[in-house]
């Protein structure tokens, strides 16, 4: 297990259940402060991917716990700083939705760290802005509920990262109740 950052920190460590025992993670070129305990990340397999936060971040970083070193990920076409639900597709990470202070986002990006480089999602279909939860299903990420600074949502949408094009949710009968 790895955690790190929450503001105004920027030090983590590595946990090992079988020693029962943690180890500092390097502090060598590794990104600014989040907001947030932990940072918003996503587990690739072999890398922990450190993007945006409360602070209105739109940069990054990979920490690799094999040599127990970070590298910043590319700023150039990602999505502007936002808190903001993150999910691992296999080769990329999906930024969607979100939001900085009370500014909420219908936009997001793709982040391939193999090339190291970011791709818009496509904003044709998508739910309207809010900060919500969304879950990769294999296939497709879904965004549901949230907030958009004023109101709760009882909405979604279903984005496929193959055919980038997001697709509403219907509504489920009876449709869950927003909760804060």
């Amino acid at each position: 297990m790895i955690i790190w950052g929450g503001y105004p920190e920027t030090t983590g460590g590595r946990y090992n259940p079988s020693t029962d025992s943690w180890t500092a993670t390097s502090t060598t070129n590794e990104p600014a402060g989040r907001y947030f305990i932990p940072a918003p990340n996503v587990w690739t397999g072999s890398e922990m991917i450190v993007w945006g936060g409360n602070d209105g971040l739109n940069t990054g970083g990979r920490y690799n716990p094999s040599t127990d070193s970070w590298t910043a990920t590319s700023t150039t076409n990602a999505p502007s700083g936002r808190d903001a639900p993150l999910v691992w597709t296999g080769s990329e990470m999906i930024v969607w939705g979100g939001a900085s202070g009370c500014t909420a986002f219908d936009t997001g990006g793709r982040y391939n760290p193999s090339t190291d480089s970011w791709t818009a999602t496509s904003i044709t279909n998508a739910p309207c802005a809010r900060s919500c939860q969304t879950v990769w299903t294999g296939s497709e990420m879904i965004a549901w509920g949230g907030f958009d600074c004023v109101s709760y949502m009882d909405t979604g949408g279903r984005y496929c990262a193959v055919a980038p094009s997001p697709t509403p949710t219907p509504r489920a009968r009876p449709t869950p109740a927003p909760r804060p």
